[in-house]
């Protein structure tokens, strides 16, 4: 009889190569947002200088012009989105956005989100947004709210403010201050973290600092 045939064995399967670990994708760092600017700078889209009569009105005329203004003067007002420099209008001056710079206007001045400047009115001045630098006016200050800023006017209010400094007849902080108020009637509808020097100074929440008038009132 024929002897049976020799089975050899397969070879076992050669290991897999390694397999490198992903490397996690880089994230990049936050912005600051001081830096962050969804606005056009000037120029982009249009000339960056303007003047207008009245908005609509303006020379060169508004399809040839910046969103985001340079140099911006009004006969009697001015508007644009946003500004990247310096405004001056004899009644009034309007931005529906941004404002980085210095913006003036014998009548009243209005910045509908943030302002990172200088505003001077003769009546007026109003920030929609935040407020880092000086309001200054013959009647009303009026900030949403405010990060290192002053605000000098008979009439100051403002939201929530971290270093500021309020100077007025009267001077109201709807919602937590840390800084100085100095006038006849001080108030902050919050907690107070500084001074408040004035003839009635009230604080609505806790004072970690100091009240100096003839009537002092916070709950502790």
């Amino acid at each position: 009889a024929l002897p049976a045939p020799r089975v050899v064995p397969a070879p076992p399967p050669a290991p897999a190569p390694p397999v490198a670990a992903p490397v996690p994708a880089a994230v990049p760092a936050a912005a600051d947002d001081d830096d962050a600017d969804s606005e056009p700078r000037p120029g982009e889209g249009g000339i960056g200088i303007a003047i207008d009569l009245v908005p609509g009105f303006s020379i060169p005329p508004g399809r040839f012009t910046s969103p985001t203004r340079a140099l911006s003067f009004g006969i009697i007002g001015t508007w644009s989105p946003a500004l990247r420099g310096i405004e001056a209008a004899n009644v009034f001056a309007l931005k529906s956005k941004n404002v980085r710079g210095i913006q003036m206007a014998g009548g009243f001045c209005l910045v509908a989100e943030d302002l990172r400047g200088i505003q001077l009115a003769g009546g007026l001045n109003v920030v929609g947004g935040r407020l880092r630098g000086i309001q200054g006016s013959f009647g009303v200050n009026i900030a949403r709210s405010i990060d290192r800023g002053v605000q000098f006017a008979p009439l100051n209010i403002a939201g929530p403010a971290d270093r500021v400094v309020q100077f007025g007849v009267a001077n109201l902080a709807v919602g937590e201050l840390r800084g100085i108020q100095g006038g006849v009637f001080n108030a902050a509808r919050g907690e107070l973290r500084g001074v408040q020097i004035g003839v009635v100074n009230m604080a609505s929440g806790n004072v970690r600092g100091a009240q100096i008038g003839v009537l002092n009132m916070a709950r502790d």
